[in-house]
């Protein structure tokens, strides 16, 4: 190493380690984002069986799966449509975004 090149390798780990920090967080959100998503639609489609079935408290079976977020039931035409969204929260509970996820299925009550 010649004289001049000193402190080049502490200049390269740095640079370096910043990079990886960032991936890392980039995977963490995602990866959280795609939980949210899954809880989200689980819920919904909890919601949208419970409403199908003719149980009254659909909204509150898709919110004991997925607290966080917020649901709607339609009825009509013969069918039942849910519909939840919620926020994305990543890092430091921070919101980047809303979660929505939409279940349409059969209403048994108006079979005949």
């Amino acid at each position: 190493m010649r004289r001049d090149d000193a402190g080049y390798v502490t200049v390269e780990h740095a640079v370096c380690f910043a990079a990886v920090t960032l991936v890392i967080g980039v995977i963490a959100a995602t990866a959280q984002a795609g939980l949210t998503g899954s809880s989200l639609c689980q819920a919904v489609r909890e919601g949208a069986r419970a409403a199908s079935i003719g149980e009254d408290n659909a909204q509150d079976a898709a919110t004991a799966s997925y607290p966080a977020g917020s649901y709607t039931v339609a009825r009509g035409n013969g069918r039942v449509t849910v519909t939840g969204s919620a926020p994305y929260r990543g890092a430091a509970g921070w919101i980047a975004g809303q979660a929505h996820c939409t279940v349409t299925t059969i209403d048994e009550g108006d079979l005949p």
